[in-house]
Parts: structure tokens; sequence; C-alpha cells
């Protein structure tokens, strides 16, 4: 928990960030959701 990573595109995301995927933070391990934002593309760049 707590590791940075890239999450999918969808149209919430590019609306307020552009197109691309987006980076978010994990809060919690173990969901049930199974929609098309539910994987991670991968891990974040770490921050400068």
């Amino acid at each position: 928990m707590g590791d940075r990573v890239l999450l999918p595109e969808n149209y919430v995301s590019r609306m307020k960030n552009g197109p691309g995927p987006v980076i978010g933070v994990v809060t919690a391990l173990g969901t049930t959701y199974r929609g098309t934002i539910s994987f991670i593309v991968g891990r974040a760049p770490a921050e400068v």
C-alpha cells in the first residue's frame, strides 16, 4: 500500500488530466471491482 501506480485512461481521467494513463496511489488491497480500470498498467515513475 502507498505505491504510486499507473492506471488506464478512462473518460473522467481524460477530461481531468488529458489522454494517457493516470497516476494513482494504492490505498487498499483485495477489491471486488472488475471494471475496465481495475488493472494497473505499471509502476509510476519515481518523483524527482
